[in-house]
């Protein structure tokens, strides 16, 4: 079970979603040739060969925790909804390249910078789990800039597509140990429920081991 909330966008874009499919079947009952029907109508753009219109939920830094380190401010700001058109096996990929797009916004930043680069993300054979492959090259940072890639890429991935439950990363295409030298990568990561300590669960990203 997808553990996302809907937006008052999301519930905006349902909206008018489930208001084109209405008028596309009553113009079918009609016997109608109705041009809104079409799939690029209802989904701007021309989709190549296989592609498909992905809604995804982007999770970014909050600049002002980096700054001031200050827990009580968040680690990530509120989820922005955006569209990414890719075919089944590429849209992992293109999801994290969006991500490392710092959108219009104060306090928005992303852990994903131009010195760290994603090669590849892919579905495992498992259907559950989203390799993420670092290059190697410029691949460092201290423990919260590691702890926030993690964090981030983990809650967009899992949010965004409800088969995807957790998030295994490789360096150069190789299991890594670590990838900036703080959190053991060793294992994968994913969402799970934990004691607040004041009297209710928060979820949080968290290393699984079995």
């Amino acid at each position: 079970m997808n553990r996302k909330r809907k937006s008052e966008i999301g519930r905006s874009r349902a909206g008018r979603r489930w208001l084109a499919a209405a008028l596309c079947f009553a113009a079918v009952l009609a016997g109608a040739m109705f041009a809104g029907c079409s799939d690029s109508e209802a989904n701007p753009g021309t989709l190549g060969d296989g592609e498909q219109n992905y809604q995804v939920e982007l999770y970014y830094v909050n600049q002002e925790y980096v700054n001031e380190g200050d827990e009580s401010l968040g680690h990530l700001m509120p989820e922005m909804d955006a569209t990414i058109t890719a075919t089944p096996g590429a849209v992992y990929l293109e999801t994290l390249k969006a991500l490392s797009q710092v959108p219009d916004g104060d306090n928005y930043t992303t852990m994903l910078r131009d010195n760290i680069k994603v090669d590849g993300a892919s579905l495992d054979e498992d259907g559950k789990t989203v390799t993420v492959d670092f290059m190697s090259q410029g691949l460092s940072g201290g423990s919260t800039e590691e702890s926030l890639l993690v964090e981030q890429i983990v809650r967009t991935l899992t949010e965004s597509f409800d088969q995807v439950e957790r998030v295994r990363f490789t360096v150069g295409g190789a299991p890594a140990d670590t990838l900036m030298g703080h959190l053991d990568t060793t294992v994968p990561y994913g969402i799970q429920e934990v004691d607040s300590g004041e009297g209710e669960d928060v979820e949080m990203v968290m290393p699984l081991y079995e």
